[in-house]
């Protein structure tokens, strides 16, 4: 268990956190009130956190006539429902098979980022001077492009909620794409940097975007105008993880030394926390922001972002790459060449699974429903696997 000092600093993230992010929800009566963040509609059930932490539901109907309006307000899918709720594709496994592996593609190649579409239907991956698409259920190469203007090198990728654009960063230029029908690329924004990005965050309406790498800053940007609204100087390091909270309003960034948090709005840093000391290769929030995981050559650490306190796990293999699951329950974390699985909870390595066939699991990803991920290795020999985690 990590210091009380870090406890105490996390408690104060929690709360202006919370502040920002939560309003108050009341039913067509008036007796149930409560402070909460929507997180979900879906099914005519409504899905809120409170500032503990505690996830409640509520049916839709049930909610007073302004809550429906601040509903009916949220952006909208083309199917009509808020983008917090989505359809999912299916990819059905194969015959016998209900976890496990369910796609493989043959010589996927090394990739330095690998993403789901919004949907969970299409596998983006970047590397080198490429960005490749992938149709997972159907197991086929959409297309490889390497025209891509000046960037040269993909490091970061990451589809916009209506999953027809894509941001792709790296080496020389970060991009707002557009998908035609051929699946090729459309530059729609060059978006201003001073290069190096490897990790980058979209707002849940599409709207903006956090990024940073090598320059030691978080970028702050305007996907609709394609200008930078904001720069954050300051880390001691390179950029290892960034995250966008469900408002939009706020954003946290790691080093892996230091965890901070901003107003996007007021284009400030609101608090920070003190993280792991020593260098730190790998880092990645959970999809609620609730935990941070960093990697060093021997250590994997995961703190609870709300309470402060961690776990500090001592391990052999160094952990090329992190990510956790959809519902932020499990951490994946990528070794020589296994996939191992951790509980942020308490810190518990659950499973462990070797794939000699790879050379490294350089990238993993979570698809959009849960209930698959994707891992990639290190050598353009290696194959992309697809994996059911979940029945």
């Amino acid at each position: 268990m990590l210091g009380r000092g870090i406890a105490a600093m996390g408690l104060a993230l929690c709360v202006v956190a919370s502040a920002v992010m939560a309003r108050e929800w009341t039913d067509q009566t008036g007796k149930f009130k409560t402070e909460a963040e929507f997180i979900s509609l879906k099914d005519g059930i409504v899905k809120l956190r409170k500032p503990d932490g505690k996830e409640i539901t509520v049916p839709q109907d049930k909610l007073s006539y302004s809550d429906q309006a601040f509903l009916s307000k949220l952006p909208k899918t083309s199917s009509g429902t808020p983008l917090a709720a989505r359809d999912f594709v299916e990819i059905k496994p194969p015959e016998g098979v209900t976890l496990g592996e369910v796609r493989r593609f043959k010589k996927g190649g090394a990739a330095s980022c690998l993403v789901f579409s919004p949907d969970g239907a299409t596998l983006a991956s970047g590397f080198s001077g490429s960005l490749t698409l992938r149709n997972v259920p159907q197991q086929k190469l959409l297309r490889k492009n390497e025209k891509l203007g000046k960037l040269y090198s993909v490091n970061a990728c990451a589809f916009l909620p209506d999953g027809n654009r894509i941001l792709a960063g790296g080496s020389g230029a970060v991009y707002v794409f557009e998908l035609d029908a051929l699946e090729q690329l459309r530059v729609v924004h060059s978006l201003p940097s001073s290069g190096g990005l490897a990790h980058v965050a979209i707002s849940r309406d599409g709207s903006k975007a956090v990024g940073g790498g090598s320059e030691d800053k978080l970028f702050y940007w305007d996907l609709n105008t394609g200008k930078m609204l904001a720069s954050f100087a300051g880390f001691k390091d390179e950029i290892r993880a960034c995250y966008i909270t469900p408002s939009g309003k706020q954003a946290m960034a790691t080093d892996g030394a230091t965890l901070r948090l901003f107003d996007l709005a007021e284009k400030k840093e609101i608090e920070s926390m003190d993280l792991m000391t020593g260098y730190a290769y790998h880092a990645a929030f959970s999809p609620d922001g609730q935990y941070v995981a960093v990697s060093s050559r021997d250590k994997l650490c995961i703190w609870n972002t709300i309470s402060g306190q961690g776990h500090e796990i001592t391990y052999n293999r160094r952990q090329l790459s992190l990510c956790f699951s959809t519902d932020s329950q499990m951490l994946f974390s990528g070794d020589d060449n296994s996939l191992n699985e951790w509980e942020p909870a308490t810190g518990e390595r659950l499973k462990s699974t070797k794939y000699d066939e790879l050379t490294n699991v350089t990238q993993i990803a979570c698809s959009p429903d849960g209930r698959h991920i994707a891992i990639a290795g290190g050598s353009s020999s290696n194959d992309m696997i697809v994996l059911r985690i979940a029945e």
